[in-house]
């Protein structure tokens, strides 16, 4: 399964803040769940690193994520255990 992404939807465009500012626009890996010294345990790293829980997306809008929007509720050890079963 292919990660999901999130191209900039001002690409290579003076309306694009990573582009003024490095010159190009480019995507990184985003979780899903974070921040991530709040997913210590083994069970929750694990479950954090899975494919379904990160997306490639426009730095910009990563930026803008952490930036406005707070951290999603953290799941229960069994929520994630069964997350983590379910995508082995």
């Amino acid at each position: 399964m292919s990660r999901e992404r999130v191209p900039c939807p001002a690409e290579g465009t003076e309306y694009c803040p990573i582009f003024v500012q490095e010159g190009e626009c480019f995507e990184d890996r985003h979780h899903k769940y974070w921040p991530s010294p709040e997913y210590y345990t083994k069970t929750e790293k694990e479950f954090r690193e899975l494919e379904i829980n990160k997306v490639t997306i426009c730095r910009w809008l990563h930026n803008t994520i952490h930036a406005v929007a707070l951290p999603p509720e953290h799941p229960t050890p069994a929520e994630m255990r069964k997350v983590i079963r379910e995508n082995d």
